[in-house]
């Protein structure tokens, strides 16, 4: 008998571990970038945020969900305040391609801060023109 020529396909257990490593490492990314300026953070979380696209003419008329995953910091210790300290560049049709798309931005960012050197650095913060990234104006903007 002949092997195929598909990929093997993960389990559902397999990538809903997947899943949890990336987050995993996304918010420990996340702390890492965001500690210097939040020193009296009362911790970081992950939002994976579904949004409703625009009607496809393909599907009769269905929307398509659209994902964009956020990054915050919390900033009191019952953690009913809170703020968006980064958000992906892209916004994904998928939980899986959202979470790497992010990777990528932090790991640029991470690039960035490497490039910087050690001392203490500036605040950024989004500036948004459009929702999918820097097609459409998105880009990190030096806070003094």
């Amino acid at each position: 008998m002949g092997k195929s020529n598909e990929e093997p396909t993960m389990t559902r257990l397999e990538d809903l571990r997947l899943l949890r490593e990336l987050k995993e490492m996304l918010l420990e990314y996340v702390t890492t970038i965001f500690t210097p300026t939040h020193p009296a953070a009362h911790g970081f979380a992950l939002l994976v945020c579904r949004h409703a696209g625009a009607p496809s003419r393909g599907r009769a008329g269905r929307s398509e969900e659209f994902i964009v995953i956020r990054a915050i910091v919390y900033l009191s210790a019952d953690k009913s305040v809170w703020k968006v300290v980064a958000e992906s560049s892209r916004a994904q049709f998928g939980i899986l391609p959202a979470l790497q798309e992010f990777s990528k931005d932090l790991e640029r960012e991470m690039g960035r801060m490497s490039d910087r050197g050690g001392g203490k650095r500036k605040e950024k913060r989004w500036e948004k023109s459009g929702l999918f990234g820097e097609e459409d104006g998105e880009k990190w903007r030096d806070e003094v």
